[in-house]
């Protein structure tokens, strides 16, 4: 029961640090990339044979322009910037927050070994082995997770564009 709680917290503080270093290089740079597949789905999907008598083509002409339009403008590129810093400062924050955790539970877990006589070392390298498969399995999820990953539907695409232009 004694060498429960510096494996526990050892695991935690491991564990704290495998969750930066994942999200920060690889899950918020794939976020990119799930985005685009899922626009693409949304266009490849968004007109089929059943719905081209819905629009014309100048109704096709004109969201073809609009979008374009839209592309091209300073809000946008505003309202990016504002996500971009949003976004650094929560991964700047729970930077902070992971390392403190990692630093306080890291030598608790030392503190705990210490007091009863543990070998941290062992404990340590033991729990690493489980970080090291932990770390094959995730990033085997992410991987598939990322190439098949699709939320959009194109139904409601579609459907907020004609309630847009017919209404």
């Amino acid at each position: 029961m004694i060498e429960i709680i510096p494996n526990i917290l050892i695991l935690f503080s491991l564990y704290t640090i495998l969750f930066i270093v994942l999200y920060i290089n690889y899950i918020s740079k794939s976020e990119s990339d799930i985005v685009k597949n899922n626009i693409n789905y949304i266009v490849d999907n968004l007109i089929t044979d059943n719905d081209k008598f819905i629009l014309s083509e100048k109704d096709k002409e004109h969201i073809i322009n609009s979008l374009e339009m839209l592309e091209n403008t300073d809000f946008l590129k505003q309202l990016d910037e504002e996500e971009t810093n949003k976004n650094k400062d929560l991964i700047n924050k729970s930077i902070k927050y992971s390392i403190t955790g990692f630093v306080i539970t890291f030598l608790l877990a030392f503190a705990w070994c210490y007091f009863y006589k543990l070998d941290f070392w062992q404990i340590l390298l033991n729990n690493s082995i489980i970080i090291i498969f932990l770390l094959g399995i995730e990033l085997c999820f992410f991987y598939i997770v990322r190439h098949k990953f699709l939320i959009a539907d194109p139904n409601v695409v579609k459907n907020e564009i004609i309630n847009i232009l017919f209404s």
